[in-house]
This record gives structure tokens, C-alpha cells and sequence, in this order.
């Protein structure tokens, strides 16, 4: 599918219009989750993907490694770990999988709601006064575009 046939075909799935940016990406808020979702367009199809945390310590890492086994807690999408301890979920949609997509997309909003609720610190109002300037930094580094020079694999 070309990057116009996404484009509508997303906006029918989500209900909102959709256009992807000079970086092959486009971006719906839900402000009900607390959540953006955005897409990533790519020859092969198009990587949905969220930041729904930030680890602050191992056990989460732990949580993060099992949830990723074999997709149990994550809904057929992958969590993994960006710069700043950033938690991003993603989920890979292709032509093939057409007639699924509502409800891949439903079932990644809720996976992506449900870790972003798990991953909220007591504190989360407050930057954690031990993290460092690079951490900060990081975080506010780490924009759509950025996300979208990564490799998906």
C-alpha cells in the first residue's frame, strides 16, 4: 500500500484523519489514556508505536522482559527500552492483516494504557531529583522523528 492508502485507511480504523509528516510519521492524542499513538510509515507497513513510561528500576525491567514473552501481557505488541529509560510499545501493521486492524488498534490502546498506568511513579509529578541532566536531556530528546530513525526489526 502506498503512504495515501494508509493514510485513509488508518483515519477509518481510528476515526480521525491522518497525514504523515516529512518523517513518515503521524500522531493521534487520546487525552482520555493520557496517550499519543503514533505511525510510522514504512515499505512494509505501519509501526505503531507509544511512550508509555520510564523504567526507574530493575524490577520494572524484569516486568518489562516478561511481559515480552510470548506477548502475554502486551497484546501482540513489543515493549522496549529507549534513551532516558524510555518504555515504548510497537506493534506492526501490515496490507495482510487488513481486516484485523480495529481491533489490533483497540487491543494496542489498551495494552499501551494498561503499561502506561504500571509504569507511573508515586512521584511522577516531580522529576526524580537523583536523575541526572543527561536522563532529563534524553527525555526531551526523544520526539517523534527521533523514535522514527530508529530500526524497527
Amino acid at each position: 500500500m502506498n503512504k495515501e492508502a494508509w493514510q485513509k485507511a488508518l483515519a477509518e480504523v481510528t476515526g480521525s484523519p491522518l497525514g504523515f509528516d516529512e518523517n513518515d510519521v503521524a500522531s493521534i492524542n487520546h487525552p482520555s489514556l493520557s496517550l499519543t499513538v503514533n505511525f510510522y510509515y514504512r515499505p512494509d507497513g505501519v509501526v505503531l508505536y507509544s511512550q508509555v513510561g520510564r523504567v526507574n528500576h530493575d524490577q520494572q525491567l524484569r516486568e518489562l522482559l516478561a511481559a515480552n514473552c510470548m506477548w502475554q501481557q502486551t497484546n501482540g505488541a513489543t515493549l522496549s527500552v529507549f534513551e532516558g529509560n524510555q518504555v515504548l510499545l510497537a506493534y506492526l501493521f501490515t496490507a495482510e492483516q487488513a481486516l484485523q486492524w480495529a481491533h489490533q488498534y483497540n487491543q494496542f490502546l489498551q495494552a499501551a494504557a494498561f503499561w502506561a498506568e504500571k509504569l507511573i511513579s508515586p512521584d511522577e509529578t516531580a522529576l526524580d531529583e537523583t536523575a541526572s541532566d543527561e536522563t532529563v536531556s534524553a527525555f526531551a530528546d526523544l520526539t517523534p522523528s527521533a523514535i522514527a530513525s530508529a530500526s524497527f526489526v
